[in-house]
């Protein structure tokens, strides 16, 4: 899944847009949204990651 949305976020910066104010915030938000995602992937890895080795005990 991680894989997945790096290359959706790579795919969006070849996009040539023009330099609006929307598609800035449009971008923006993309931008944002997919970070948010990926980092949540990557807390939901470590903790089961964390479980599966006992919990650090």
């Amino acid at each position: 899944m991680k894989n997945r949305i790096a290359g959706i976020y790579k795919a969006l910066q070849k996009l040539t847009l023009q330099p609006t104010p929307e598609n800035a915030r449009t971008m923006t938000a993309i931008y944002n949204t997919l970070e948010d995602i990926y980092t949540e992937l990557e807390a939901m890895e470590n903790e089961r990651q964390t479980a599966d080795s006992g919990g650090g005990q």
